[in-house]
């Protein structure tokens, strides 16, 4: 951890890396914080095309939201974008910039100084994008339109109701999980078995459809092979026939696994009851997943704060973050230290309880 913390370079996560291997936001790019994401054009103009470099990126200072800043982005990096593609730049510039135009993502917002495709109803609309019958538009237009609209909706719902989901999720999952037990420490046994009878009633139910449609009742005969009987009439019978053996089957051993297993059931609910009656002398049992809660969230906090540090000790190749061995077993290591550690802690809890319990 003190290694990560001292070794880290934040800004390497914090803004973006550029085809040409250079951190945006820093040295000649200091200026230049945002990562512009293009497509590699070179298969539409006959170049060599390679997968691996799909899409190519450079540094700007804001995301392009019209095509006037990608232009302005290409007059500032147009020997990138020769040299990320192999396109010349009359290809690039030709028809009034049409390839820069339909290469590059725009209109795009910054997320984590990335710039990618805003699709928004502003800009859908904007762009003449929005699905309508009488005017231009398209259908793929429209559909991200709706599904922008759904997602900001949702993200205002939890902006504005977060405080009353938090509330009611603990409140109100104490209050009804108590509830909840007060109700099996009645009625377990009979919750227990209606469920059990519930389950094997509906195996016999699918036990006689199937008999009935593989022919095996009166009025549901199997058909007599004939010239006028169609194969695939046959072909479903020996279906339904194999699907009744199998389900006869299976409800035979649900059948001795219930006979079998009748005392531990009884058991089990007994556990049940008597964990209402616990509840009920000790109510403060309720309260005990607050501290391994509490816990589980300050090591999930370290986990994440750590795994970023090391994620940031990488080194910058061939326009990508790079880790080496150690490091990724690094990273290995302290996810499973971090997992280790929130076992431990629940560990620690079943014992608190049993201790209270008994």
């Amino acid at each position: 951890s003190n290694s990560a913390i001292t070794n880290g370079d934040l800004d390497v996560l914090k803004f973006g890396i550029s085809s040409n291997s250079t951190l945006c936001g820093r040295g000649n790019e200091l200026e230049r914080s945002k990562l512009v994401f293009c497509f590699n054009t070179s298969g539409m103009t006959g170049g060599s095309f390679s997968y691996k470099n799909a899409i190519f990126s450079v540094c700007a200072t804001k995301c392009p939201t019209v095509d006037t800043d990608l232009i302005s982005l290409y007059n500032e990096k147009s020997d990138e974008f020769v040299l990320a593609t192999g396109t010349t730049k009359s290809e690039w510039e030709y028809a009034d910039y049409t390839l820069l135009k339909l290469a590059c993502i725009s209109p795009s917002t910054s997320i984590l100084n990335r710039c990618v495709y805003d699709f928004s109803i502003k800009n859908i609309t904007a762009r003449g994008l929005a699905f309508n019958a009488t005017l231009a538009g398209t259908q793929a237009g429209s559909k991200l339109s709706n599904g922008a609209q759904m997602l900001m909706n949702a993200y205002n719902d939890i902006r504005i109701t977060w405080y009353i989901i938090l509330v009611m999720g603990i409140c109100g999952g104490i209050v009804l999980s108590y509830i909840w037990l007060q109700f099996l420490g009645c009625f377990a046994g009979l919750l227990v078995w209606t469920t059990i009878f519930m389950f094997f009633s509906s195996l016999i139910i699918c036990d006689v459809f199937l008999a009935m449609k593989a022919g095996f009742f009166q009025g549901f005969q199997k058909t007599s092979p004939s010239e006028s009987t169609p194969d695939y009439v046959s072909e479903y019978e020996k279906y339904y026939t194999v699907l009744f053996g199998i389900f006869v089957g299976f409800t035979i051993l649900f059948f001795f696994f219930i006979v079998f297993m009748i005392n531990r059931i009884r058991l089990a609910t007994a556990l049940v009851a008597e964990s209402s009656h616990v509840l009920r002398i000790i109510p403060q049992i309720l309260l005990t997943p607050i501290v391994p809660a509490v816990l589980h969230g300050l090591l999930f906090a370290y986990g994440v704060i750590i795994i970023t540090y090391l994620a940031s000790c990488g080194t910058i190749q061939n326009g990508e973050l790079f880790w080496s061995k150690n490091l990724r077993y690094s990273m290995i290591y302290h996810v499973a230290y971090v997992l280790w550690g929130m076992y431990a802690i629940l560990a620690f809890h079943s014992v608190v309880l049993a201790g209270v319990v008994a």
